[in-house]
């Protein structure tokens, strides 16, 4: 009785596999495994700011160096590009490993659709949410997130 009550447990619990569970999240909102390396609002000597848009939210990333300029605008396409995670990819880890329902970047959200518009100098990111219910929320994460990123250690 033991045995069969203890093998089902293991097995559920991770034991066996090849692939172990994903720990639990240190803290509400990730734990920057990576840093926010692909995120273009954490880029040393950026500026995001956040506007409402009717479907979601408008970030404009801006800085006065050339090269930084370059790099927010390589970091933004790559966010408007990786496209929907699938629903078992357990976290975002700033390589658009997950949902983005936790995590500090500022553009990766779950179910929205971003796109890009380079300006004189940096970005405009367009976070729209695809769940017109959602619209409030989107904004009052993105806002949490952009003011989060200002305090947080900028990679080059």
């Amino acid at each position: 009785m033991i045995l069969r009550t203890l093998v089902p447990l293991l097995l559920a619990a991770g034991c066996g596999s090849s692939n172990p569970p994903l720990p639990p999240p240190a803290s509400p909102g990730g734990n920057l495994e990576h840093g926010m390396a692909n995120c273009p609002s954490a880029v040393l000597g950026s500026t995001t700011t956040v506007a409402d848009a009717p479907d979601g939210v408008i970030l404009t990333i801006t800085t006065t160096d050339p090269e930084t300029r370059q790099r927010v605008r390589q970091l933004a396409a790559l966010q408007a590009n990786q496209g929907d995670p699938t629903p078992t990819e357990a976290r975002h880890t700033g390589l658009h490993g997950g949902p983005g329902i936790e995590g500090h970047c500022p553009v990766i959200h779950d179910g929205t659709v971003v796109t890009t518009t380079a300006t004189d100098n940096g970005v405009d990111i367009h976070v729209a949410t695809t769940s017109p219910d959602r619209v409030q929320m989107l904004q009052s994460e993105t806002r949490v997130r952009v003011t989060k990123t200002a305090t947080i250690a900028h990679h080059p």
